[in-house]
């Protein structure tokens, strides 16, 4: 058998829709940080019952975090390490909370509420130009063609906007 992957482009409320069924119950196990990009590790035991897969989300973008208690962060005041420090002085503090929804705009914001706290991925002019995604959401599984949800969703900027792409992997058998 072999696995061949589409992409297509999505619509704002469908590429949400996506995106709540592969996050929704998932609780942030994990981050790791390289010079240019975060990557936040969930675990979702809900989108095949009785497997736990992870979830990840990577993004390259500014990124804030709100919680009940914090002063919000600015998007797009100071510089973007001193930005991104604040994000990971807080994203810490996330680690086991259970993400209740996703909201994601025409423009790429892509809001993760998770119990008492919302992360917010910010797409900006700065992203404009880029090659590849500002940020993606992806299902690590080694058979991802049995999900009911795609395998990964990006946002890519495009000069005049963004535009949301899927990967569904479609399987063809060979005899």
């Amino acid at each position: 058998m072999t696995s061949t992957y589409a992409k297509m482009e999505l619509d704002t409320a469908t590429a949400d829709g996506a995106l709540l069924h592969m996050l929704a119950g998932a609780c942030l196990d994990s981050f790791s940080v390289s010079s240019i990009s975060i990557s936040l590790r969930f675990i979702n035991p809900v989108l095949i019952p009785g497997e736990s897969l992870y979830v990840d989300a990577d993004f390259g973008c500014s990124a804030t975090i709100l919680e009940k208690g914090l002063a919000p962060a600015t998007p797009g005041s100071g510089d973007f390490f001193v930005r991104r420090s604040e994000f990971l002085g807080r994203v810490f503090f996330c680690i086991g909370k259970t993400v209740e929804s996703t909201q994601l705009q025409a423009d790429g914001r892509l809001s993760i509420v998770m119990d008492a706290a919302l992360i917010e991925l910010c797409v900006s002019v700065e992203d404009d130009g880029q090659d590849d995604s500002v940020w993606d959401v992806s299902v690590q599984k080694a058979d991802a063609g049995h999900l009911p949800v795609p395998q990964a969703i990006a946002c890519v900027p495009d000069g005049s906007g963004v535009r949301f792409l899927v990967d569904w992997e479609s399987r063809s058998s060979f005899l």
